[in-house]
């Protein structure tokens, strides 16, 4: 028996492709697909499963750190936080409505381990959506306070 995602998501490290469920372009409007097919590809240039792999070894090898598992989820939310963000860098109001109604369809899809990460926190990320506002002067001063 074929089984089909039901929800979109990436997979692979050397060839990397995103899946999508058979019913996507029934199930989604062109603006929910445009913007859910953006998410998706900026996960493969953001090479978001490199890191994911990166991190799983950093947590094998420190399996005894209680925090090293408590930052898991935290890492894999702010890796879909990051690609909404992208997605809807330069979008209007509409687009991320829309983006919001396609996230809510999400929910009812059945949970696979690559969709979980979405599932985690939908609240904070709707807050996300609602606000956005991109600004070079924040994100400068964040990346350099990490930096330190």
């Amino acid at each position: 028996m074929k089984h089909t995602p039901s929800a979109p998501f990436v997979t692979g490290l050397s060839k990397p492709a995103a899946y999508l469920p058979d019913d996507f372009y029934s199930r989604y409007n062109k603006i929910q697909q445009r913007c859910i097919l953006a998410h998706e590809l900026s996960q493969i240039e953001r090479k978001d499963l490199w890191v994911q792999l990166v991190y799983e070894i950093v947590r094998a090898v420190f399996w005894f750190n209680p925090l090293i598992h408590m930052a898991a989820p935290i890492i894999r939310e702010d890796q879909e936080l990051a690609c909404d963000h992208r997605t809807l860098k330069n979008s209007s109001n509409n687009e991320r409505l829309e983006y919001v109604r396609a996230s809510t369809k999400r929910l009812y899809a059945n949970i696979l381990p690559s969709t979980m990460a979405f599932l985690l926190n939908q609240k904070e990320r709707f807050i996300m959506l609602e606000k956005h506002h991109s600004s070079t002067v924040k994100t400068t001063l964040v990346a350099f306070l990490s930096l330190l």
